[in-house]
């Protein structure tokens, strides 16, 4: 299940387990900024935290209008976004009653879905979300207008 709130409350945490815990201590110890300064827009890079086990995508992107939206899951990663910039909407839902719209993609680890219900996360910087492989999400989605979004995407591995 989708969980969600300011990163700081996910430091308090006890029972985050070792890799989301990990995660957290990346997330509020790292200086994000150096890495977004050389970023361009709609361009994204990766850092390797513990190999490929563990590690950060910086996405930076404008927004995107989200009235017919596809949703992601995926198989063998645990998401944690951290919106270090802006804000956006992240459309969840779990599977049930969802269409595949693409199969799953073994090499990227994701499955796209349609829905016709979901919940909304409101995220704004300094908040994550943590979405498992049940949860169904739709991010990147404008929160009013479009705007410049800067954003870590922690991928832990699920064993």
């Amino acid at each position: 299940m989708t969980e969600f709130g300011k990163i700081g409350d996910f430091k308090k945490k006890k029972n985050l387990g070792e890799d989301l815990q990990s995660t957290v201590d990346f997330l509020t110890c790292s200086d994000h900024q150096a890495v977004f300064n050389q970023l361009e827009k709609g361009s994204s890079q990766k850092v390797e935290i513990d190999g490929e086990r563990i590690f950060a995508v910086y996405q930076k992107y404008d927004s995107k209008d989200g009235s017919k939206p596809i949703f992601e899951a995926h198989r063998k990663f645990i998401d944690v976004q951290y919106l270090h910039s802006g804000s956006e909407l992240i459309f969840v839902s779990d599977i049930e009653g969802a269409k595949v719209n693409q199969a799953y993609v073994e090499e990227n680890d994701f499955e796209l879905f349609e829905l016709k219900q979901w919940s909304t996360l409101r995220m704004k910087a300094g908040m994550a979300s943590v979405l498992y492989p049940e949860d169904l999400h739709a991010p990147c989605i404008l929160c009013g207008q479009s705007q410049l979004i800067e954003k870590v995407v922690v991928k832990v591995k699920i064993d």
